[in-house]
């Protein structure tokens, strides 16, 4: 199932999106596609993506043809498909306890189940979280499980 989180900007392309319809086609109509999983999304069946800053003739023409049954990304988002960019270096670095932290996130365990794990308080575990997810730029357990994914699945493992 697609999801969009409103308050960190992050889409979990986990599933491929419902659709309501078997003619129904889905187009981003993106504000900024270097926040993006781009390539998640795309791999995730989205038909068309289009950026705000491209004239409203190329969503025009992104609607058009997939409505006709083609996938179509414009040029900026084929670019950035193509070209992505390195993340900032000041997210690379992880210790082990951050490391650990991210993939109890990532099992979908709440903070109670992790400080248990972890023989901490919950206290301790919200004061991690919020370190971790500056440290990670991110707002969220969302943000932080969809930066080690793309991490974890690009490099093996987090550094």
């Amino acid at each position: 199932m697609l999801h969009f989180v409103q308050h960190d900007g992050y889409i979990d392309t986990k599933e491929k999106p419902p659709r309501p319809h078997p003619k129904c086609r889905l187009v981003l109509f993106i504000a900024n596609c270097d926040a993006l999983p781009l390539q998640a999304l795309a791999n995730a069946g989205i038909q068309g993506m289009v950026t705000k800053e491209e004239p409203m003739g190329m969503l025009v023409q992104v609607v058009q043809i997939t409505t006709n049954g083609q996938t179509v990304f414009s040029p900026i988002v084929t670019d950035k498909l193509l070209h992505p960019q390195p993340d900032a270096p000041s997210t690379m670095t992880l210790n082990e306890s951050e490391r650990q932290l991210l993939r109890l996130i990532c099992t979908e365990k709440n903070n109670a189940e992790i400080a248990k794990v972890l023989n901490v308080s919950r206290k301790t575990i919200e004061k991690q979280l919020s370190i971790l997810y500056a440290k990670l730029g991110v707002k969220s357990r969302t943000g932080a499980a969809v930066w080690f994914e793309r991490h974890h699945s690009a490099e093996g493992n987090p550094s």
